[in-house]
């Protein structure tokens, strides 16, 4: 069940609304969006993970973490009323990506990560292209080698490494700090253009870098207990 549960939420209703999201949106405000997900991810976990419980310390940074990636793409940002379906995609994909992690850190520990992460890609891939026949775009191949490359890129290093990687950890990390990696990613990115592309970053860059590290810090820092 949790296999079916993963492929249909993670690997199909995730995917395809950030995938359908980001075709109408630009990718700060898509960053932003699915910056909520650590959000997301602390309340499905104190509904349905015993002991892990939302404090306001782990609530405060969490938040704090999420305004980071705000002033990453502040500078950048416009909203455009005429897109709430795909900005609303975009949340609902956090949401599902959430229940999925907190589904298998609750249900998974005993699957091996392997045995869940293959059937669920394939259950995923099955729920994607079903949606794709239904919505009348049918399934179609590349038809030159870069884009082949891509693909096996994203299949091999961004998918089958990546989900091994996190069904891993989930076995011994909390779920929660997993989930900051929506808040690291869109950081990472901008480091990678400052070096590759000769990006220049900001001041509002700066700031958001160290927002997203002390959230990140006091979200997952305990507190100490008082001694008399």
């Amino acid at each position: 069940m949790l296999v079916l549960f993963v492929g249909v939420v993670l690997f199909g209703a995730d995917y395809g609304l950030i995938y359908w999201g980001e075709q109408f949106l630009d990718s700060g405000l898509t960053a932003i969006l699915f910056a909520t997900l650590p959000l997301m991810t602390v309340a499905f976990a104190h509904l349905y993970i015993p002991g892990d419980r939302i404090t306001a310390r782990k609530l405060a940074g969490t938040l704090l973490a999420f305004l980071g990636v705000v002033a990453l793409f502040g500078e950048s940002l416009r909203l455009d009323v005429s897109k709430l379906g795909p900005m609303a995609a975009i949340i609902g994909g956090a949401v599902f990506a959430a229940a999925a992690g907190v589904a298998t850190k609750r249900h998974g520990a005993t699957l091996h990560s392997a045995t869940l992460n293959a059937p669920s890609m394939l259950v995923g891939g099955i729920t994607l292209a079903a949606a794709a026949i239904a919505s009348g775009e049918g399934i179609n191949l590349p038809a030159d080698a870069m884009t082949w490359s891509a693909i096996a890129y994203l299949a091999i290093a961004g998918s089958v490494v990546t989900f091994l990687v996190y069904f891993s950890l989930l076995k011994t990390w909390s779920v929660t700090s997993l989930s900051f990696i929506s808040v690291f990613t869109p950081a990472i990115a901008l480091a990678l253009g400052f070096v590759f592309l000769d990006e220049r970053p900001t001041l509002w860059t700066a700031v958001g870098a160290v927002l997203i590290l002390a959230g990140v810090g006091l979200a997952l820092s305990r507190s100490r207990p008082r001694t008399s």
